[in-house]
């Protein structure tokens, strides 16, 4: 190619660039399309037209085009980086670590494929890995408040919570609005015991583009932030998880107190179970026909407002107790004779890149608890993974729940007929700890902040006992450790 060609084609390209920096990528392919008979045997027009497909969500066709360019000319490492993002897209994480890889062999200096290559290490769970490659890059480019926050999760999952504490400072110094920094700040304070810190980073989960409650608050109320609730009327609305629900609910019967009526708004599934809380006036999925109103309150808010510490939380427990007649018509099925326990191995998938994910086990994991003489197991598990009962481990006894399971007061009419519930860290967990029911919890390498790092007991639950992984992914220790228990039987 001549140089008055090429010369000719960079201003053309130089044009197109400005296109799409200006969202006008329709009109850049119009004339990349142009471009490309012109110039077909060079890469940049490719890498280009894949660009402006990826940012119109084409993420097939923007693969095909770049990955056109790359065969053009291998060497260029932002083509790599690129690719690597739209393979990510289409869930090809395999291939698009090696793009990253590719690209950062090329130039040490692709910080976006350091990024998403530790992104990529951290959901196949190596934060190890992912923390030398994040560490180089954030020498690169020190202000990459991303890198910073994902540094930090690395360094959580490993369980070393000084440094991932610093990691989210400073991302939080480079950009104080960035929420999901002052969020994993929170759960790091959390664990750490720094409740009163901690509760107060939480409240920045309200700047996330979508809200954690579970019905938006009604329109026009106020949002109670520990004002005098004498002569008051308080909604209170239940956010995120089913366990979130049921580990806080427990401070109802101390605002109660407070105010003159008390409504609730939670999950549909926790309503049957809740509304035989005495304290609570009126319980509902919805925010209309409540009523007055004078405040609402976020569920997970009440810690921050009260001001809890690890010695101040409300540790009376059952706060949550089962229907009666759901319990009496369970006892007779689930009989009087042997040691009955409940099991629960895998929880509802959580979100990408949050090494909570690896919180489940399996049934056939649980194995070894069948050398324990004269037990009888109870499947309390929900959904897909209840098809595992279908191949049990050999030698176990064990009755499944499923089909009778429709909602959390079933699950709890259940438990109080049994005499200890094992379960991973999932609803179940709370619901038996909050009956006050003997509860054995397996926890992951890095578990939620609310089991602390290394008791085998919470304040949460005083009648729960906690097994720990030693080693990410290896459940065999603490069930042994359980094996071991179970001939002591009873422990606590």
């Amino acid at each position: 190619m001549s140089s008055d060609a090429t010369n000719n084609m960079q201003k053309q390209l130089d044009k197109i660039a400005i296109l799409q920096k200006c969202g006008q990528d329709e009109e850049a392919i119009n004339q990349l399309n142009t471009i490309i008979t012109q110039f077909s045997g060079h890469p940049h027009p490719y890498f280009l037209l894949g660009i402006s497909l990826f940012n119109l969500e084409k993420y097939s066709e923007a693969i095909d085009l770049i990955s056109r360019a790359i065969a053009i000319n291998p060497k260029i490492a932002e083509y790599h980086t690129y690719l690597g993002i739209a393979l990510c897209k289409v869930g090809k994480k395999a291939l698009a670590k090696v793009r990253f890889k590719a690209a950062i062999e090329l130039d040490s200096r692709q910080t976006d494929a350091a990024f998403h290559l530790g992104d990529i290490l951290i959901d196949d769970g190596n934060p190890k890995d992912a923390v030398e490659i994040l560490q180089k890059a954030v020498k690169i480019k020190p202000d990459f408040v991303e890198m910073w926050n994902n540094l930090g999760l690395c360094h959580k999952a490993l369980k070393q919570l000084q440094l991932a504490k610093e990691c989210f400072q400073k991302a939080i110094e480079l950009n104080n609005d960035h929420a999901d920094s002052h969020i994993n700040l929170a759960m790091t304070l959390l664990i750490m015991g720094e409740y009163s810190r901690g509760w107060q980073e939480y409240e920045w989960r309200f700047k996330r583009d979508s809200s954690p409650l579970c019905c938006p608050p009604p329109d026009g109320i106020a949002i109670w932030r520990g004002e005098p609730l004498a002569d008051k009327n308080l909604v209170i609305i239940c956010e995120q998880g089913f366990g979130d629900s049921l580990q806080f609910v427990r401070y109802i019967p101390i605002l109660k107190k407070k105010c003159a009526k008390l409504l609730l708004i939670t999950q549909n599934n926790l309503i049957p179970l809740l509304q035989a809380m005495p304290e609570v006036d009126l319980i509902t999925n919805q925010n209309e026909n409540l009523g007055h109103i004078d405040y609402y309150c976020p569920l997970l808010s009440i810690p921050h407002i009260l001001n809890t510490t690890l010695d101040s939380i409300p540790k009376t427990t059952p706060y949550i107790n089962p229907i009666p007649d759901l319990s009496s018509q369970l006892q007779k099925k689930i009989g009087q004779n042997g040691l009955k326990v409940g099991l629960v191995w895998e929880g509802k998938p959580l979100f990408q890149n949050d090494p909570l994910r690896r919180r489940s086990t399996t049934l056939q994991d649980f194995a070894p608890l069948t050398s324990v003489a004269n037990i009888k197991f109870f499947s309390l598990q929900k959904g897909p993974p209840a098809q595992q009962l279908e191949t049990p481990p050999q030698n176990m006894d064990i009755v499944d729940f499923d089909p009778q399971i429709f909602n959390f007061a079933d699950t709890a009419a259940i438990i109080v007929n049994l005499d200890l519930v094992i379960t991973i860290d999932t609803a179940t967990a709370h619901l038996s700890g909050a009956m006050g029911k003997a509860t054995w919890i397996l926890l992951p390498f890095s578990p939620d902040w609310r089991w602390g790092l290394e008791s085998d007991k919470t304040p949460w639950y005083p009648n729960s006992l906690m097994f720990r992984q030693s080693q990410p992914n290896q459940w065999q220790e603490p069930i042994l450790q359980m094996v071991s228990l179970l001939k002591k039987w009873p422990i606590i």
